[in-house]
């Protein structure tokens, strides 16, 4: 009963809980790319 209800709850939230998602992955890509790049730039000066 209590799962049923909660189900029902996150099939309404879904779209928040999708767009959340996809914008806490795509700060993650950002940060990454950002860190590569500083990186690389570290790598550049240390050569």
């Amino acid at each position: 009963m209590f799962f049923n209800s909660f189900y029902r709850s996150l099939k309404r939230n879904a779209p928040f809980i999708n767009l959340f998602i996809s914008s806490s992955s795509l700060t993650l890509q950002l940060r990454t790319i950002y860190k590569t790049k500083t990186e690389k730039k570290e790598l550049l000066i240390e050569t």
